[in-house]
């Protein structure tokens, strides 16, 4: 696994990040002064990885499917090392709930999310060879447009 792990998927990120930006925007009941602080927060990361976002740009226009799919396995690894934090803060979050049936949906999703994920990620590391060969050469056989 590489060290920039997190490097490449910001791209992705800062895409998700824009659109929920975007609906920010249309929601009622948020002072607006609070809308603009989000857009100019994240207009503040945009700058910040403008040559991550412009290499990632270079990447897609050269070869779309094998950009995508290595986004994929990096969030694969980044999502394993993410759950670390994310469970803590689940259970504070589970634990603070004053809704019980909310607490209760939360505790089941993460286990749930976290079991399932915990399958796919040994399926995929016990075949990676497989995998990897049924990605990046099979289905590209299969839909020449993938290439």
């Amino acid at each position: 696994m590489e060290t920039n792990i997190f490097l490449k998927t910001i791209p992705f990120f800062i895409f998700i990040w824009g659109l929920a930006a975007a609906f920010l925007i249309f929601r009622p009941r948020i002072p607006v002064l609070w809308k603009i602080a989000a857009f100019l927060l994240y207009l503040f990361y945009i700058w910040v990885f403008k040559s991550d976002i412009e290499q990632f740009l270079i990447m897609v226009g050269q070869n779309w499917y094998i950009t995508t799919i290595l986004f994929l396995k990096e969030s694969l690894y980044l999502t394993f090392y993410l759950l670390i934090i994310f469970w803590p803060i689940s259970l504070f979050i589970i634990f603070y709930k004053s809704d019980d049936f909310g607490a209760e949906r939360l505790l089941k999703f993460m286990i749930f999310f976290t079991i399932i994920f915990w399958i796919i990620v040994a399926v995929y590391s016990y075949n990676k060879r497989g995998i990897d060969n049924l990605l990046y050469n099979k289905l590209t056989e299969l839909f020449p447009f993938l290439k």
